[in-house]
């Protein structure tokens, strides 16, 4: 097909056979993968080179892991009670508000949870998932042969495989990020600072009126949120601190008869 004929196609809005799905989704998946990362490293380096360490933290989590000077504590300039791990390296991250409101203990469970993302490579997991995905939504999209519906299937598509994952597997990683801190005796200081987390977001939805679509946007959120309700949470630590206790009381015993009936 010479220059022309191309030319006359798309003015007369017909579609170009010559297109192929298989190159586009390889190019925009290579390119959204690289920008990804680039943009993600680039993040992470200016966050580490502007925050300050608060070197008691960073002291004491490593003092509980026994890990030397592995862990770095970084305290971001934010009232809003916050804390955040980017899931992979060594840097955690707590924002003044949440120092203010939490106790040392509750301050040290939350960092556990956070240090857990990181040590478990969460980042990595959930970019590979998405990733892996991504290609399959973009083949789709571009396979439709239309511009608007190709739109409208990978805004569609993306949205799914982001709550899937929130739901199969980044719950999944807050629940082992939750042991982690239940694991090294915080069981209770992490339920009082996720209740006390809760009350200061329960406040300040009151300032702010929400009507009924308001509620039901609430709701939604929640439901798809890769952080269960803090009920549920709750729940869920208290049974892994009471399996973990049984675990204990088991290992004392079994090594008490093994003393015995050497």
């Amino acid at each position: 097909m010479n220059y022309l004929d191309t030319q006359l196609q798309v003015i007369q809005g017909e579609e170009l056979t010559e297109f192929d799905p298989l190159t586009g989704t390889l190019a925009i998946g290579t390119g959204y993968l690289v920008g990804s990362l680039a943009f993600f490293f680039l993040l992470v380096g200016s966050m580490i080179n502007s925050l300050k360490t608060d070197k008691p933290l960073t002291d004491k989590i490593n003092a509980i892991l026994n890990s030397g000077n592995r862990w770095v504590v970084h305290r971001f300039p934010d009232k809003s009670p916050n804390a955040f791990a980017l899931g992979m390296g060594r840097h955690v991250f707590v924002t003044d508000g949440l120092i203010k409101l939490l106790s040392e203990r509750e301050l040290e469970a939350v960092l556990l949870h956070e240090v857990h993302h990181n040590k478990n490579k969460d980042t990595y997991k959930q970019l590979a998932y998405k990733h892996s995905f991504f290609y399959l939504i973009a083949f789709l999209a571009l396979s439709t042969n239309s511009f608007p519906l190709a739109i409208l299937v990978f805004l569609l598509l993306t949205r799914v495989n982001d709550i899937a994952y929130a739901r199969l597997l980044g719950r999944r990683a807050e629940a082992k990020a939750d042991r982690h801190a239940v694991e090294h005796g915080y069981a209770k200081d992490l339920i009082s600072a996720l209740e006390k987390i809760d009350n200061f977001v329960k406040q300040q939805m009151r300032k702010k009126p929400c009507g009924k679509i308001c509620q039901i946007e609430r709701k939604l959120s929640e439901m798809i949120d890769e952080h269960p309700t803090t009920k549920k949470r709750v729940e869920l630590i208290l049974r892994q601190a009471d399996k973990l206790t049984k675990l204990k009381t088991f290992k004392r015993i079994k090594n008490t008869l093994v003393r015995i009936m050497k």
